[in-house]
């Protein structure tokens, strides 16, 4: 059941930079009239629905070769000092930096899927008809064993931004996010799962409020045309990377694993994440949390497989943890 808002009438008081500060707390589009964008915050505290505390979301970064997706549970929130934390109206009508924090978390599946190979080699692989069996094998053999409560979709482009040839590669991606939509809406009812669609623009303007790297997308969330549009979105990628292998490495907790299997693949992107960029041939440090049982060459294989992994899985993570916090930014809001 939503609750009703406190602050409805309080959006017709604040200016428009207050208000678009506050989408962007909650990851709402900032773009518009003031009437709309006041509009947009409106409807979003009416239709809010808290994320329960026994919630398993779903993540998913979108690719046809590199397909990741994380399932994760929202760890309790610890109340905040009324002396110490301003409100959100407050932080977004002042000059003060806005407050971008991330939950903490249980990490229960972590994983990066190759679908080119899964097709099989009589279907051509743009027909319609491989891509939904495509689709289907997926979700039903990978994505929905999982028992999520809520999925959320990365939004793919619509246009093709300054380019005029649509990529047929875009058109494929396409069509995978459509037959997940229409799969997840057939095989799990709204009632058994949630799914919603974050683009992934609002994910980055909220984790770096203050960087460009921000920009790189367009509007809907297309990665932007351009050599410097291009490296200012690899910056991006890096900077997640980054961000990420860094809590794990370190003792912030944010991301606990909820398993043995986790417990290891967090150890492995650590490696990963620590050895990248060193020369080969450099001796490895003990891999975090795992068993020394384990066959080194075994071990080594693994870490190099996930170097290659570690934007895409990152990308998974950090967007369900985003997602987590705007619901939060959002009922906070609410009770204000």
């Amino acid at each position: 059941m939503s609750k009703k808002p406190k602050t409805t009438t309080t959006f017709s008081s604040l200016t428009n930079a207050a208000l678009r500060n506050l989408c962007s707390l909650c990851g709402l589009p900032k773009t518009g009239t003031k009437p709309l964008i006041r509009h947009r915050l409106q409807l979003a505290a009416h239709t809010y629905q808290p994320i329960p505390r026994n919630a398993r979301i779903l993540s998913i970064d979108l690719g046809l070769r590199n397909f990741a997706f994380s399932l994760i549970s929202p760890n309790p929130s610890l109340p905040s000092s009324p002396s110490t934390s301003p409100s959100l109206l407050q932080a977004c009508t002042s000059l003060t930096s806005l407050p971008t924090s991330l939950p903490n978390v249980t990490l229960h599946a972590w994983d990066r899927l190759d679908l080119i190979p899964s097709v099989p080699a009589s279907f051509a692989f743009s027909s319609p008809a491989s891509m939904a069996s495509l689709t289907h094998s997926l979700v039903t053999d990978y994505l929905l064993p999982l028992k999520p409560t809520h999925i959320l979709i990365e939004r793919q482009r619509y246009r093709s931004s300054n380019q005029l040839p649509i990529q047929e590669w875009t058109v494929r991606v396409n069509t995978l996010e459509a037959m997940l939509h229409a799969t997840f809406r057939a095989l799990a009812p709204p009632a058994e799962a949630q799914v919603a669609s974050v683009t992934p623009k609002l994910v980055a303007s909220y984790m770096f409020p203050n960087s460009s790297t921000a920009e790189t997308y367009d509007y809907d969330g297309v990665p932007a045309v351009g050599n410097r549009a291009q490296r200012a979105y690899r910056l991006l990628k890096k900077n997640k990377v980054k961000m990420l292998g860094r809590w794990l490495a370190g003792d912030q907790q944010m991301i606990r694993p909820g398993n043995k299997d986790m417990q290891k693949m967090l150890g492995f992107f650590v490696e990963a994440f620590e050895s990248k960029g060193k020369r080969r041939g450099r001796k490895k440090k003990k891999l975090v949390g795992v068993q020394a049982e384990e066959q080194e060459g075994e071990e080594v294989m693994d870490v190099r497989e996930m170097v290659g992994k570690l934007d895409d899985l990152s990308d998974s993570v950090l967007q369900g943890m985003v997602w987590i916090q705007w619901n939060r930014n959002l009922e906070r809001l609410i009770d204000e």
